[in-house]
Parts: C-alpha cells; structure tokens; sequence
C-alpha cells in the first residue's frame, strides 16, 4: 500500500487538490431536510422571482445534489443574466464539481468585477491550478473588504501553505477557527503542522475531527493523524485507528512508512 506522505488540502470545491467529502471534500453531505423544501416541478427559466429562485436554489445545494443546483442556477442565470450573483454561485458549483473551466467561463463576464465573492470564486480557481500567488492577492483583498467571508480565510490559508509560508498560514486557519468549529480549516491547520514537522499539535488539532468522523472512514483524515501520532512517539495509538481502514498484515509496514518524514 502506498504511504500517504502528503495529505491534500481541504477547501470546498477544489476537487483536484483540496476537498472534504468523500475524500474529495471534507464529510460526506448527508441528504438534509433541504431537500424537501425543494417543488416537485420547478422551471428557474419562467420564474420572475429572483428571490424564490435564489432559496430554491440554495434548497438544492444543500441538499447536495449538485447536479440539479448547476441545472437551476444555469436556468436562473438564462432569466436573470444581469445578476452577478447567479454567476458567482454557478462558479461555486461548477468548481465543486471539479470543473474549473467552465467556473472560469461563467465568471468572464464580470470582467476586472473587484466585489468580494467574485475574488473568492476566482481565487478557487486559482488555487485548483496551484495559481498561489494570484490567489492570494485575491483573497487579501476580499478579506480586507469582508473580514468573515465564508470559506475566504481558509483558502488564503492554502495558498499561504502553496507558497510555502506554513507560519503564516497556520495563523490563517487559527483566525478561521477562532469564528468558530471549520472543519476545513482545522483539516489544513493539522496537514500544515504535521508537514512543518510539529506532529505532537498535529495530533492535538485533528483530534476533535477524527471523533466526528469515526463513523465516516476518512481514509485521508486517518493516515494524516496516524501519520501525526507515529512521528510524534505513539505508535500503539495509532495501530488502533488504522485498524478502522486496513488490514492487520498492512498496519506495521504501514506504521515503519509512516516514520519518515
């Protein structure tokens, strides 16, 4: 079994490098009551009201089912082309289904727009070409603009730990979790310590997320904390999380992987 040296990073949407469900973003989405408050036959393109749209729409996220959120917000943005928010939450959706071109294709037309979340949509796609530089000039500048807009801190964290600024980024995530419990970010705080050789903050960091997920199997949550707890001296601790995901005969070459940096 190949060794997990490098855990990726967490951010939603970022299907190529980043992400949290499924081992390609954070938990898995669990079909919510969201689902139900959406219509049996909704048609985005003969709406005219630009506010139910919007809560359908949102409806339709949430419930995670991704396709049928791009298909409305497309008949939305069809109705509506004037509406710039459309775009931005189309870019949302098309990136988080790993498709970053066309996110780069819906958001064109904005043109040199400097308004917080079209940054954030453009820095997403930026960081998913590994563009870290680009993408932190534009989360500085929608974070100055909007102190606590969502997701923003911990992709500015990324892209600070990209351009190999661990301390800097680490600082990022902090501030992120201080606002309260983000998954994502206290993912990449434990990916970003155990990376800048502090496995023993590694392993007290990740640990309110291995409880969460216990009954989730997050084969790339648990090598990162296996990997965290062998490097920091307790290797018995983390034989026993490893037997949630890989069969006993591979645990102890797994362990002696697991020690090298």
């Amino acid at each position: 079994m190949k060794h997990v040296r490098a855990p990726l990073f967490h951010v939603t949407g970022l299907l190529t490098i980043i992400s949290l469900s499924a081992c390609t973003t954070l938990l898995p989405v669990s079909p919510s009551g969201a689902s139900a408050a959406l219509p049996e036959h909704y048609d985005g393109a003969t709406s005219d009201t630009f506010g139910v749209d919007q809560a359908v729409l949102r409806a339709a996220e949430r419930s995670g089912n991704g396709g049928l959120a791009i298909r409305l917000a497309e008949q939305q943005l069809g109705s509506h082309p004037e509406r710039w928010q459309i775009r931005v939450t189309l870019a949302r959706l098309w990136s988080r289904a790993g498709r970053h071109d066309e996110a780069a294709h819906v958001l064109a037309p904005l043109g040199d727009d400097h308004r917080p979340t079209v940054l954030r949509e453009r820095a997403r796609i930026a960081l998913a070409h590994r563009q870290a530089a680009s993408a932190r000039r534009w989360l500085e500048e929608a974070l100055d603009a909007t102190p606590q807009l969502p997701e923003a801190g911990n992709m500015l964290g990324v892209a600070l730990d990209m351009l190999d600024e661990s301390s800097a980024a680490q600082t990022r995530y902090r501030m992120v979790l201080k606002t309260g419990d983000d998954d994502d970010a206290r993912y990449n705080l434990g990916r970003s310590l155990l990376t800048s050789g502090q496995p023993a903050a590694a392993v007290d960091v990740l640990q309110p997320l291995v409880q969460r997920s216990m009954q989730t199997a997050q084969s790339a949550l648990y090598a990162m904390m296996a990997t965290a707890l062998v490097r920091s001296g307790d290797p018995a601790r983390a034989r026993e999380l490893l037997k949630n995901w890989l069969p006993d005969t591979s645990i102890t070459q797994w362990l002696a992987q697991a020690q090298r940096p």
